[in-house]
């Protein structure tokens, strides 16, 4: 390595420290570490709402909704949506594929939910509480 190149080495890790700091910085005060909104979720989980058929169990605990598919569903990838107080179906809270766990979280409460398959515009299933 020559002299020049020595010097340009030196001087591009001298600024990638400086920048990968001021970078860091930034992306740290960006992060929000208010243990407040942990507490209030652990508030919010008080009453467990269960619903269940051949298909799938729900739970409702407070904003988090647990579905567990426990058969194949006939679509391979189909949409959960939430069922407002209304009893239409209100926001979309997710997509299932595969037989598992799968956990959602809500802003407003729900009074069920709704399976359907996007494609061929079809209900898979419907339960509400």
């Amino acid at each position: 390595m020559t002299s020049g190149l020595r010097k340009a080495h030196k001087i591009s890790w001298i600024l990638i420290a400086v920048f990968g700091t001021i970078f860091l910085f930034f992306t740290i005060r960006g992060l929000n570490f208010d243990s407040q909104r942990t507490e209030n979720r652990e508030e919010a989980i008080t009453s467990v709402q269960t619903k269940e058929n051949k298909w799938i169990k729900l739970s409702q605990k407070g904003n988090q909704i647990q579905l567990i598919v426990k058969t194949p569903l006939k679509a391979s990838s189909s949409v959960v949506y939430g069922i407002g107080a209304n009893g239409e179906r209100s926001k979309s809270l997710g997509q299932v594929s595969t037989v598992g766990i799968y956990v959602f979280y809500t802003d407003n409460p729900i009074q069920g939910i709704q399976i359907f398959d996007e494609i061929k515009e079809v209900e898979l299933t419907k339960l509400k509480f």
